[in-house]
């Protein structure tokens, strides 16, 4: 048995500048490396802000997260950004076991972990460095001429986290598996 964790993550931010931008919405769910999904639960949280926050959006943003709900949802949330870390960090914690290695995993991962890296430290601290990167995969069975697998893009953290484990089932069925 192994004692590694695939600790899917998905943000959605105010922008893609790490320094300036903001986590609005943070989801999360746990794996076996085969992806069976730990206790089928999973982690959702919006973030509040204000309407200063959301007015400073890129505009693909206040377009994407506006037709999505997740503008709304921000205006309705009543969590920080700390108490939604404390809560993904229990969440995590809940699940596992002190001895699991946990790496992210997800696609375009080393954008999350920038924003977690600067933002949420505490997760940050749990996370094992080396992460599991679906977009580097599918471009690799792009080269290889397996088709690409169809997303949803909702733009919402939690179906993209589930789009994302769906496209690893798709290249790694399609790849096969090492004997």
């Amino acid at each position: 048995m192994t004692n590694e964790v695939w600790v899917w993550l998905d943000l959605e931010m105010t922008g893609l500048n790490v320094e300036v931008d903001q986590i609005l919405e943070v989801s999360c769910i746990l794996t076996t490396t085969d992806l069976s999904v730990y206790s089928g639960v999973a982690f959702s949280e919006v973030v509040h802000y204000g309407e200063d926050v959301l007015e400073g959006m890129s505009d693909w943003c206040i377009e994407h997260h506006g037709n999505s709900g997740l503008s709304q949802a921000v205006r309705e949330s009543h969590k920080s950004l700390a108490e939604v870390e404390k809560k993904l960090i229990e969440y995590i914690q809940s699940q596992t076991l002190p001895t699991n290695v946990l790496y992210l995993a997800g696609n375009s991962i080393h954008t999350d972990r920038a924003f977690v890296k600067r933002y949420m430290p505490g997760l940050e601290s749990i996370l094992h460095y080396r992460m599991l990167d679906v977009t580097a995969i599918a471009m690799f069975a792009y080269s290889m001429g397996i088709p690409a697998f169809e997303k949803r893009s909702s733009h919402r953290a939690l179906d993209d986290i589930k789009d994302s484990i769906q496209e690893l089932r798709h290249y790694k069925d399609r790849l096969g598996r090492a004997e």
